[in-house]
Order: structure tokens, then sequence, then C-alpha cells
């Protein structure tokens, strides 16, 4: 497996890489809500962050190859101004909407901020690849004598739409020097639900490089592009041990 990361401004990387090259996109762009990353300002004006993101969403499409996955997460009404916005300028297909859940602790108004939101689109179709295992759910009554006979058997219910898992904290045991951090278990589960082993994820906002661990400890190739050096260093030395004991990562 590969891992390769490139510094610089997403869109303009986006634009230098060939079209149809690669199988499925995850990413986490920042949220436009003044948060205190290194070097990038996180305040745009609505309509120029808007513009902005349905540019990276245009581009994703364009090296993705067709029947691929594009998953994009932001707070719920970014993500559905995205999900319908995009498929007016840009060959992607609206697919599914999967909500992550937290326990939130901080303030908010009128509502505390407790999930976010994933866009799943197509490109050009609709998924033409869903790994199933990765939405197996669980029985809500085991212990019931038919539901345990349906477990023996190896049946599991379809999975909700909305996950739960928990915020990467700064007492969280797989926490590093990046102020946002998504959960490994979680991306995980979505490289795994909408990629192949040997195919190659992209993530246009690489941050600390949490999509590359499991892409590689997933037995996928990585493309990361991050516009911070100090983040994409982070992000390196994150997935260095996955390329070096993939099988490890995968079995824990």
């Amino acid at each position: 497996m590969t891992s390769r990361i490139i510094v610089g401004d997403a869109l303009e990387v986006l634009r230098g890489m060939e079209a149809d090259s690669v199988d499925a996109v995850i990413t986490d762009p920042p949220y436009n809500i003044g948060y205190g990353y290194d070097i990038y300002a996180d305040s745009l004006s609505d309509e120029d962050y808007l513009s902005g993101q349905l540019d990276i969403i245009t581009e994703c499409a364009r090296v993705t190859k067709p029947g691929g996955s594009i998953l994009y997460l932001n707070y719920p009404e970014m993500t559905a101004r995205m999900y319908w916005a995009a498929p007016e300028i840009c060959p992607v297909v609206p697919f599914e909407l999967l909500t992550w859940v937290y326990h939130q602790h901080t303030g908010g108004t009128p509502l505390r901020k407790a999930t976010r939101m994933w866009a799943w689109w197509g490109v050009g179709c609709s998924p033409t690849y869903i790994g199933e295992d990765a939405l197996r759910g669980q029985y809500r009554n085991p212990d019931d004598r038919r539901i345990a006979a349906l477990v023996e058997r190896g049946m599991a219910p379809v999975d909700y739409d909305w996950w739960c898992y928990e915020q990467v904290k700064n007492v969280s045991a797989e926490k590093v020097d990046h102020p946002c951090q998504l959960p490994l278990d979680m991306v995980r589960r979505i490289c795994a639900m909408i990629s192949r082993p040997g195919e190659t994820v992209l993530d246009p906002y690489c941050g600390s490089g949490t999509t590359g661990v499991a892409a590689i400890a997933l037995n996928r190739d990585f493309i990361g592009i991050e516009l911070s050096p100090e983040y994409a260093a982070i992000a390196r030395r994150r997935i260095a041990p996955a390329l070096a004991q993939p099988a490890l990562l995968e079995a824990g």
C-alpha cells in the first residue's frame, strides 16, 4: 500500500490531478466557524464558503472514477445545502445522508450541536460498490431465542442511518496535536463502506491523517492534501506505522 500527502491548497492540487484517478473520497473540511487552525483563517463569508466547497466537490467528482463515492462531512445545515447544490453544478448523484451523533457538553444557541452529517454522493450514478459488512447493525433483543438463532447463522440487520461515535477530545487515547480529529473507528468503517482493498482513497483536507491511517490499515492506497506543513507532518507520522504493519492495525 502507498500513502502520498501533498502540501498545498486543496483546490489548486485537485485541479492538477488526473481525471478518474481515485476510487473514493472521504473528507472533513474546515466548517467556517472561526476555528483556530495554524495557518488557515476559518472565517469566510457564507457565500464564499459555500462556493469554495462546491468547487472542491466539483474537482473531487472529476478525479473520482465513475460509480465511485464521495463522503463529505459538515454540520447538518451546511451538509444539507451541499447535498442538493452540488448535483446542480457537477456530476454527483445524491445517495444517502448519514448522521454522526456524539455527546456534547458545551453550550450552543438555541440547542447544543451534537450531530454532524455525512453527505454521500455517487459520481455519475449511484455508487457501484457498497461494503455491506460495514453497514451491519445489531439486534435489539439478542437474548431472544429467535434472534440468537439468527446471530448464530451469522445474520445481522442493516444498520441505522445514524452512527454514534464519541468525539476525539484532549483526553482521548488517539488524540494528536491537531484541533479537529475524527474518530478512527468511524472513518475506517466509512472507508470499508465505499472502497475495496487495493483501491485509492483521497482526502483533500487531510488534517491529522485519520483517513490515511484508516485507508492503509484496510489495504487501500491513500492520497491526502493538506495546506499546513505542520499538520501534514503529523499525518505522515500517524500513517507511518500503518504502512509498516497494516495487518496488525486492521486486526486491532
